[in-house]
């Protein structure tokens, strides 16, 4: 009796401090969106991020569909992120400033 009580109570520990942690969702911000907002970003550069970002997340679908990824897929992924990350931080540095 004892042990099954600890076990309920380990698990009920376990189970809230595993729903304190923030989801995706949470972890992922809204990062084109605030550099817009303060001006790093303009409109163009702002859509181009927003389009490049729904390429990527187009494709991720795509290559999900078949149940499996292969290692052609994974580079394809992997060199789209990395070119919208440069892209962003492109965008984010050259100096065109949005007036406001």
């Amino acid at each position: 009796m004892k042990k099954i009580l600890a076990l309920g109570v380990v698990f009920a520990l376990f189970s809230i401090a595993v729903s304190a942690q923030p989801g995706q969702d949470a972890l992922r911000k809204n990062v084109s969106g605030d550099h817009f907002r303060s001006g790093q970003v303009t409109r163009g550069e702002q859509f181009k991020m927003n389009r490049n970002d729904a390429k990527f997340h187009k494709t991720k679908r795509r290559f999900h569909r078949d149940g499996h990824f292969n290692r052609f897929e994974k580079r394809k992924l992997h060199n789209m992120k990395k070119h919208n990350h440069r892209q962003a931080f492109r965008s984010r540095h050259n100096g065109h400033r949005r007036v406001m």
